[in-house]
């Protein structure tokens, strides 16, 4: 992201220009990266009405789904914990903003890899999920 002018006090946030991983149709829209799950609940309630507000993870959506021009964007890349693995079933809970190589550099050494991965490692998981990558 590109930060264009600094944060106005409607939005907290500083104007950006985003484009997608096809780096086509930039837009303009404001930036705000929370860093606890609260956050985006308090960001979600201020908005309403506004002119949009949208998640984003790392930008590499082909459709250049999470732009919001004139809204607010949300960086999720601030909300990145992983938990622990549970030995038995592999399960792990993990923020919408970790990426899948944090995820895999912390399942890797334990013997467990994800049942279904996306050609780069450079995705969001929350950004993996809304985009259904590979069903």
């Amino acid at each position: 992201m590109r930060t264009l002018d600094p944060p106005r006090r409607d939005t907290g946030g500083p104007r950006v220009l985003l484009t997608g991983w096809g780096r086509t149709a930039p837009t303009a829209a404001h930036a705000v990266r929370p860093e606890q799950p609260e956050d985006v609940t308090t960001l979600l309630r201020e908005r309403r009405g506004a002119a949009g507000l949208i998640a984003r993870g790392l930008g590499r959506s082909y459709g250049d789904a999470a732009q919001c021009a004139g809204g607010t964007v949300l960086d999720m890349t601030g909300l990145d914990h992983i938990g622990p693995i549970d030995p038995t079933t592999g399960l792990v809970r993990v923020e919408a903003g970790a990426n899948l190589h944090q995820l895999l550099a912390v399942t890797l050494p334990q013997g467990w890899f994800i049942p279904v991965s996306p050609g780069t490692r450079q995705v969001t998981i929350g950004g993996a999920i809304a985009a259904d990558i590979h069903g």
